[in-house]
């Protein structure tokens, strides 16, 4: 965070102003080592003043960019519901189809039932009228 502050403070104000704030921060820290409190919260204050374009802007570019990723969460998020219900659509579609499967001999209904071995069938999802009601 504070190398983007930096480089914001160097593009608002200008590498100018960005070396003088370098060398007021560096003079702030003598006053405060020589005990020199009120000098030093003078020129604090000072400072302030002269990064408040600064601070504005930031708080501008930090709001843009919570909207930005306000908005970018919404789009995934209704990315993953359209997906879902074109899922959901293509199973029901596919349930409801009404293409029974037959037996080459004799056309009866064919029951899918999933065997004990590997050679067993695995489990299918009955189709439209041939979906099984009851068996006994």
């Amino acid at each position: 965070m504070l190398y983007e502050d930096i480089l914001l403070e160097r593009r608002v104000l200008g590498l100018r102003a960005h070396r003088k704030i370098r060398e007021t921060e560096e003079e702030i820290h003598r006053m405060l080592r020589r005990k020199h409190r009120k000098e030093a919260r003078k020129v604090i204050i000072q400072l302030q003043e002269q990064w408040q374009p600064v601070l504005e802007m930031q708080a501008e570019a930090k709001v843009e960019s919570d909207v930005r990723a306000r908005k970018d969460l919404e789009k995934a998020l209704i990315k993953k519901e359209r997906n879902y219900a074109q899922m959901r659509a293509h199973k029901h579609e596919a349930r409801l189809d009404g293409h029974s499967q037959y037996t080459p001999r004799g056309g009866s209904i064919v029951l899918a039932t999933a065997g004990i071995t590997a050679r067993g069938g695995g489990n299918q999802t009955a189709r439209g009228y041939a979906a099984v009601a009851s068996v006994r």
